[in-house]
């Protein structure tokens, strides 16, 4: 093969640690050395290939303090020597810039986050007077100034009148907390404002340069200058890839006051703002909070388009520069990327501020990734829809090498490995190149195990994740290489500005619609497969056009779409009006803009021409009138010009905008235009049509030039099972074949593995488009790399195969299956207490004003019957006592010593001595007296009294705990452990059976064992001895090979979620339904 083909299939096989997945690693408790670099070594076996230093919450090694330094130090010496990549982190748990608490201690007033505030309002009618007292909620309170406006009354509530000279400032009124002013006594009505000037210093001044100067002296430099004292300078950029900057926005950090009255400010705001507006700041505060009468949207985005230009100077341009001196990346994920309404709330303009950081950023939470369909476009929803999309967008339209996720993150202790297969699909689809877990934690103990869990280490099925991780590096090694864009894509305009210009700062209509529209043609486009970026309005007015495709050397777009956005730059106006009149595609959705920021003439004038656009319904091309197009829902509207330029409406009067049910309309237009580079589709009814698969996500990557080489990938983010789907792969660009006689290899991301397929399993049309067709099981992908079989030279060395079908399944008539040998892998585990219980107080007293000293005993029966366990350890976990090792426990009266502190390093849990002696037949009494100073209303114990050992456990009706030693394995069927004797337990458990296979030896048969999909991550199986595989997703199905006739052992290990030790709750555990063992051919 040639050095192209060699390399994609050599990393392909065995990623390197930068493609593989970064954990984020929550360094919670006190970090001790060994600790470190045993942690790392964990993370690099599972098949990670790197970390983020992450400070969280539980810390106990003080931030950035001499021992925090040296600890940082030691993982990234340990990670240069396993080869780790180690990242830094910018702060002590987020949103960045605070440095923990450092930042704002240098000057607590200027650099903490500072607002202004509009704490009252008067409406008074000509003549009248005000005498107000006007109270500041805060002791971080000062009066701003107080403004009178003329108002007038409109449809929506009250408008500011002949604004800006209406506008009166009457600070001067305001003496001793009161305001005496009295109105002009003729004319309209009046509305006296107040301001007030509040920070906050629990958090930082992210529009403050100084500040955010600070903010890089207390963390990066410190680094910086700890790495070289202690000689890993020469780190930075390559152990140390970068560093992370987590969930800045202006107001992110309000406290406790709501958002509606309350603007970012900061000092020198003021002088910048009637620098380069005329008006003094004051006096331009109203119409950020209310509408003026003539709807003029310039004052309210004066203010928001300098507040984001100070955001994005102080914190990111003052981060990347640093990190840009000295080698590395800055990325990581800004506050609310993916909701549209809150993203433009704290970020302005999120490709501000992405445009200094180094890769695309995204955050994905949760388990949920898109939309249900034409259903409900919530915030819940649609963030993890949309944010993956925006990084990528960001990454295209600033050339960045690559697109991270922070995934997974509070998605809970039951997030199954399938679930994440389908998020990291579904991401990759969208663009997605690097994965960082969310997360590894240093410790689980106590409160730490609800910081957004899962934890990934404190899961059993850890130990088995590098299926996962491996598959992830695959991926992110193929869509990492540099790639050229072949052919144009949509271009769908970011509508931050119709956003702001209706932001007051309560979201009104126009922004509403706004929000509305965008996650729900967004999910439209992913659906229908057409690639496309969200491109910002100033990076669109810089890209030329010629043949009705806008470009700039790296992207091309064909087909322009505005989203329900009622207001636009009107140099965008201009260039668009450009773009249609040479011949460009553009789609309005909803609405046309009618409303125009700009203060030249030439924007006037742009706006104005913009604003004559009049598509009426005559207007409707005479080809498009079919079917759902015109009905009475909503229709689409069509201009064109002599040089093939198309300006179209596509109305959407019913509100939600998803209940126009849009999707065939929205295709209909954009399929006049583009073909789709890549798309899945399947015969509909009769086998007639064909209809697009939304399930079935796509993503092509081409290397361009004479390289004639593609990567693409198909994978079903569904549980629904397709059939004979059609993939196509468009091989034609401007007329002409990017293929001529090309060869497809099948890559299995799994394993690494790959092999051709049969000429005849695939086609090849007359204009060089490749098509073939497939069978997709639930959570199943597909990669496939397509290349000219010039490119390799032996072509005989390429193993073929058929594209998998779905079997014919024929169920096997086997003895054996009902029963089973049932064996824990680690020791039986209970919850002896209940959750957070209220302990009784034997002594109560004052010890100093905020803090009460007290003694909380709990006693615990334990009956024992059968026979006394050989191994019982108590675990306490979780002491929140201001005077920790203030603990006696007794068993039966007798003293122990207590487990020590940390005892939840270790995800399996560090137990204390066996105390198994100290228990009788019968009754035992287990108490545990804690002593400290306690915060109320904080319990000394924030978890239960917990007791592993040898034992089955079951409650009596009183609640009492009764054990009887275990002697493994357990004789059983297939029944629920939590109801039989495990009622925590949260380990693996293997599966002793066999089966018999009566029938003589078949050569064209294939078995397979059927799994039940159930509340279980992952199986993990062996046949005769030998390991078969894993089965974590699909039909939960895995071929049995070597099945031999005779007797056949077959083991098989759960392993279970952590939810019933983690959490309250009690759920299902171990293998409850049929096995079964089937015998397929393929069709």
């Amino acid at each position: 093969m040639d050095e192209l083909l060699n390399h994609l299939l050599e990393g392909f096989k065995s990623p390197p640690a930068e493609f593989r997945p970064q954990y984020l690693w929550f360094l919670n408790h006190e970090m001790e050395i060994a600790e470190v670099n045993h942690q790392l070594d964990v993370m690099k076996q599972a098949g990670a290939g790197g970390a983020f230093l992450h400070s969280r919450t539980g810390r106990i090694t003080p931030y950035m303090g001499e021992k925090w330094l040296a600890m940082v130090t030691a993982a990234i010496k340990h990670g240069r020597e396993i080869g780790m990549k180690v990242w830094l982190y910018d702060e002590d748990g987020f949103p960045s810039g605070y440095a923990g608490g450092k930042t704002v201690e240098r000057d607590p007033k200027e650099y903490a986050a500072n607002f202004i505030v509009l704490v009252d309002e008067f409406e008074l009618k000509p003549g009248e007077n005000i005498d107000a007292e006007i109270k500041l909620e805060h002791p971080t309170s000062e009066f701003f100034g107080a403004v009178a406006v003329k108002v007038k009354e409109a449809a929506a509530g009250i408008e500011l009148d002949e604004y800006p000279s209406g506008a009166i400032d009457i600070s001067r009124d305001f003496h001793s907390g009161h305001l005496q002013w009295q109105a002009p006594g003729r004319g309209t009505s009046w509305l006296v404002l107040v301001f007030a000037r509040e920070w906050n210093p629990a958090s930082a001044n992210v529009l403050s340069k100084d500040a955010m100067i600070a903010f890089v002296e207390e963390t990066h430099e410190k680094y910086a200058r700890y790495f070289k004292e202690a000689g890993i300078d020469k780190e930075l950029g390559v152990t140390i890839p970068g560093i992370f900057t987590d969930e800045p926005g202006i107001m992110y950090c309000l406290g406790n006051k709501g958002w509606r009255r309350i603007i970012p400010y900061t000092r020198g705001m003021d002088d910048l703002y009637q620098q380069k507006h005329a008006i003094p700041f004051l006096m331009g505060l109203p119409p950020v909070f209310f509408e003026v009468d003539n709807g003029d949207p310039r004052y309210r985005l004066d203010f928001w388009n300098l507040a984001g230009d100070l955001y994005q100077d102080a914190f990111f341009k003052t981060s990347h520069d640093w990190c840009k001196e000295h080698g590395i990346v800055l990325m990581g994920h800004v506050a609310n990327e993916g909701n549209l309404y809150n993203q433009v709330r704290d970020q302005v303009n999120f490709f501000m501020g992405a445009r200094y950081m180094g890769f695309g950023c995204s955050d994905q939470l949760g388990s949920v990734f898109r939309a249900e369909f034409e259903r409900q476009y919530t915030l819940a929803n649609c963030d993890n829809m949309v944010a993956p999309r925006y990084a990528s967008s960001a990454a295209n339209v600033f050339n960045l090498p690559r697109t991270n996720s922070e995934c997974f993150g509070s998605a809970g202790w039951e997030l199954s490995l399938e679930q994440q297969k389908r998020l990291v699909d579904w991401q990759v689809s969208q663009g997605v190149n690097l994965f960082i877990p969310h997360d590894y934690s240093y410790s689980i103990e106590g409160e730490r195990k609800r910081d957004h869990p899962p934890a990934f280490n404190a899961c059993a099925y850890f130990e088995e994740i590098n299926v996962l991780n491996d598959y992830m590096g695959r991926l992110c090694f193929l869509f990492s290489q540099v790639g050229a864009n072949e052919f144009p894509k949509i271009g769908f305009l970011y509508g931050n500005t119709s956003i702001l210009a209706s932001m007051s700062p309560m979201m009104g209509n126009a922004a509403y619609r706004a929000h509305e529209a965008q996650p729900y043609i967004i999910d439209l486009l992913q659906r229908l497969h057409y690639e496309f970026d969200i491109i910002p309005e100033e990076y669109m007015v810089q890209l030329h056009h010629e043949h009705g495709i806008f470009y700039d050397g790296r992207n091309a777009y064909d087909v322009i779409i505005l989203p329900s956005l009622e207001t636009i730059n009107a140099s965008t106006a201009r260039k668009l009006l450009d773009y249609y009149n040479a011949g460009g595609k553009v789609l309005f959705v909803q609405n046309i803009p009618r409303q125009f920021y700009g203060r030249t003439m030439e924007d006037k004038m742009a706006g104005e021409l913009f604003s004559c656009l009049d598509l009426r319904p005559e207007d409707i091309d005479e080809s498009l009138k079919h079917g759902e197009l015109i009905s009475g829902r909503h229709q689409l509207i069509m201009s064109c010009n002599d040089e093939n330029g198309v300006i179209a409406l596509l109305q959407a009067p019913r509100n939600p905008i998803h209940a126009n049910h849009l999707l065939h309309d929205l295709d209909s237009f954009i399929s006049r235009y583009k073909l789709h580079e890549l798309g899945a589709t399947m015969r509909q009814g009769d086998g007639k049509t064909d209809c697009e698969i939304g399930e079935i996500v796509t993503r092509r990557l081409d290397f361009g030039g004479a390289s004639n080489v593609a990567v693409v990938f198909a994978a079903n983010v569904s549980g629904t099972m397709y059939k004979d789907v059609t993939i196509f792969i468009k091989g034609n660009k401007n007329g002409n074949r990017i293929w001529r006689d090309p060869m497809i290899l099948k890559l299995d991301p799994l394993n690494g593995e790959s092999c051709g397929i049969f000429d005849d399993e695939w086609n090849l049309d007359d204009d060089g488009n490749a098509s073939f067709s497939c069978d997709f099981q639930p959570s199943e992908s597909k990669l496939f790399l397509i290349c000219e079989k010039e490119r390799i030279d032996d072509m005989g060395s390429i193993a073929r195969k058929r594209l998998d079908r779905m079997m014919d399944f024929h169920p096997v008539q086997l003895k054996g299956l009902d029963s089973c040998a049932i064996t824990p892998a680690k020791l039986n585990i209970v919850n002896l207490d209940e959750w957070r219980s209220t302990f009784s107080v034997d002594k109560m007293g004052i010890e100093r004003p905020s803090y009460l000293e007290c003694k909380i005993t709990q006693d615990i029966t334990i009956l024992v019957v059968n026979e006394i366990p050989s191994a019982l350890h108590l675990i306490i976990d979780g002491i929140t006592t201001h005077a920790p090792g203030s603990m006696i426990i007794r068993v039966n009266g007798k003293n122990i010593p207590p487990p020590r502190r940390g005892s939840m390093l270790d995800p399996m849990m560090l137990q204390s001595t066996n105390i198994a002696g100290l228990f009788t037949m019968g009754k035992n009494i287990v108490s545990v007296t804690v002593s400290g100073c306690l915060g109320s209303p904080v319990y000394p114990l924030s978890e239960p009294v917990r007791l592993a050992g040898d034992f089955v456990a079951r409650k009596d009706e009183s609640g009492t705990w009764i054990l009887s030693k275990f002697l493994p394995p357990l004789k059983s069927g297939f029944v629920n452990l939590a109801t039989n004797g495990f009622p925590h337990y949260v380990f693996p458990v293997d599966y002793d059976l066999s089966f018999e296979i009566d029938e003589p030896a078949d050569p064209g048969a294939r078995y397979y064992l059927v799994l039940p999909r159930m509340n279980c991550p992952l199986y993990k199986i062996w046949l005769n001895g030998t390991l078969t595989g894993h089965a974590w997703f699909g039909a939960y199905t895995i071929e049995l090979k070597n099945v031999v006739q005779g007797t056949n052992s077959l083991k098989i290990r759960y392993y279970p979620y952590p939810t019933n030790l983690y959490e309250s709750t009690t759920t299902s555990t171990g293998i409850t339904g049929q096995l079964s063992i089937m015998k397929a051919r393929t069709k």
